[in-house]
């Protein structure tokens, strides 16, 4: 990986650094963390549809963080640092966690909060050096070597390596051995050193679970829907019981023997859970890799390329009757930048939860509704709404410019910008399906300086550079000659 260096006192950029991901030890991470409290123990079903709490100790425990549509909304962004503890009462209280020792106090979403899905008995393959180890042996023969076989099974099918069908449990016993022949095969030296360099990494009991922030599940038509990685999690979350619980396996091995079948059927059932285990384990880290990386990854297509809260692209119209200084928004624009005030105001007006009031958002973004407009007008006239409009590329002094809101447009298929047509000149805009950006300004101090000093009534008049008249403020060609019609009239 490429790493980004900027020589001092230049503004020259070089990349000549190169740094190599570390292969995580993940038992040894997962014990120190569960010993300090960092992490936990998946050992609860997830949420399962949409009205079902998540277990505490679940793949959606609410220690994740928590959102608007939360019953209890920030309650665990009070916490103490093992987060026993949690809620803004202990904190006012001044309350001292006995089991860390550290105050409640904010604590925010920690988007590194993580927990962990845990094999007591057997092991996994370390997907990264998974990877390696499949190059290094060959794909088709690796799979044949860890999808088990019973020697009472009667297949009739090609072994393509002395260890076919041993299993994953064998597998790990008779590793050594394996990569002693396969070196001598195929004489990948280098990649035969790495993987036995990291030896003690290859087989984990621990997997990882990211937190739930960043694989948020989806309700649609009332049904619940799980992300891919969520049903992955769930998945090897229920296979992690299977094994863990001797007492099933064994009763199932018992009434496979009443019915007449084979013994032994416990290693081969045990094999294929660990199998499909193993599977589910590699895609969900594929899987990962794929939401990152590329075009459509969410670095580049959510962080560098993507939108920004409080803001919205809209097509704009005109309206005379509007000061330079002043625009009109849609009823869909205004609920997104008036997102949080209108949940503040719902909230306390109607004495509701604020996943109550958050359900009535969402509900107006499908349908128009006439009572949630009336909330965003209270809330437009209780303190001037101001916002920044600029269309790309913003290069010219007055090709950003700032308006405070006069109205909300009702109906929920009006999207456009209404705008006074004498500020356009500068941005190079016009109304043939032009589309100006918004920034709403939430905080009173920036909204103030921004509309001192971008406001196009107080500012745009006067060249910067002359001191006279500027013509870009002027009335458009089309004005002009409704004019001199009229007063030749």
């Amino acid at each position: 990986m490429s790493r980004v260096r900027l020589i001092p006192n230049t503004q020259r950029i070089i990349f000549n650094e190169r740094v190599m991901l570390r292969i995580v030890d993940l038992d040894a991470r997962c014990e120190s963390e569960l010993k300090t409290g960092e992490s936990f123990r998946v050992t609860e079903p997830g949420k399962t549809d949409e009205n079902a709490e998540p277990g505490m100790y679940s793949i959606h425990s609410p220690m994740f963080g928590t959102e608007w549509g939360d019953e209890d909304a920030f309650e665990y962004m009070w916490s103490c640092e093992c987060r026993t503890y949690v809620g803004k009462y202990y904190a006012d209280k001044n309350f001292v966690c006995p089991n860390c020792k550290k105050p409640v106090t904010y604590t925010g979403t920690d988007m590194r909060k993580h927990a962990w899905i845990m094999l007591d008995r057997f092991s996994l393959i370390h997907p990264q050096l998974m990877q390696m180890i499949e190059s290094f042996i060959g794909t088709e023969v690796f799979d044949n070597i860890i999808k088990y076989r019973s020697p009472l099974e009667d297949v009739d099918e090609p072994e393509l390596s002395p260890f076919a069908r041993i299993g994953i449990i064998a597998f790990k016993e008779r590793f050594d051995e394996i990569m002693e022949y396969f070196v001598k095969k195929n004489k990948k030296y280098a990649t035969y050193e790495f993987i036995m360099k990291h030896r003690n990494k290859v087989f984990t009991h621990a997997i990882p679970v990211y937190t739930s922030m960043l694989r948020h599940y989806t309700i649609k038509d009332g049904k619940f829907k799980y992300t891919e990685d969520d049903k992955l999690f769930k998945r090897l979350y229920t296979n992690s019981t299977l094994i863990n619980n001797m007492f099933v396996l064994k009763r199932k091995q018992q009434a496979a023997e009443k019915r007449g079948n084979v013994k032994g059927i416990e290693r081969l059932r045990t094999e294929n859970i660990l199998y499909r285990m193993q599977v589910d384990y590699i895609k969900l880290w594929k899987f990962s890799f794929e939401m990152l990386d590329d075009k459509g990854g969410i670095i580049n297509g959510q962080i560098i390329a993507g939108r920004m809260d409080y803001t919205a692209r809209n097509v704009i119209t005109s309206d005379s009757t509007l000061h330079q200084d002043e625009a009109d928004i849609g009823y869909t624009t205004a609920l997104e930048e008036f997102k949080l005030e209108f949940l503040d105001v719902a909230s306390r007006m109607y004495d509701i939860s604020h996943k109550a009031a958050y359900n009535i958002w969402r509900e107006a973004t499908m349908q128009y509704s006439e009572k949630v407009y009336n909330i965003l007008v209270h809330i437009l006239n209780l303190t001037p709404r101001i916002m920044s409009l600029y269309r790309n590329p913003s290069i010219n002094y007055g090709s950003k410019f700032v308006c405070k809101i006069r109205r909300i447009t009702k109906g929920i298929d009006d999207c456009c910008l209404v705008l006074n047509p004498n500020v356009l000149i500068k941005p190079n805009a016009d109304f043939d399906g032009d589309i100006m950006a918004e920034i709403h300004h939430k905080i009173e101090e920036v909204a103030r300086d921004a509309f001192e000093n971008l406001n196009p009534r107080s500012n745009f008049m006067i060249d910067r550079n002359t001191g006279e008249f500027d013509r870009d403020s002027n009335i458009y060609k089309d004005q002009a000659a409704i004019l001199y019609g009229l007063l030749n009239m």
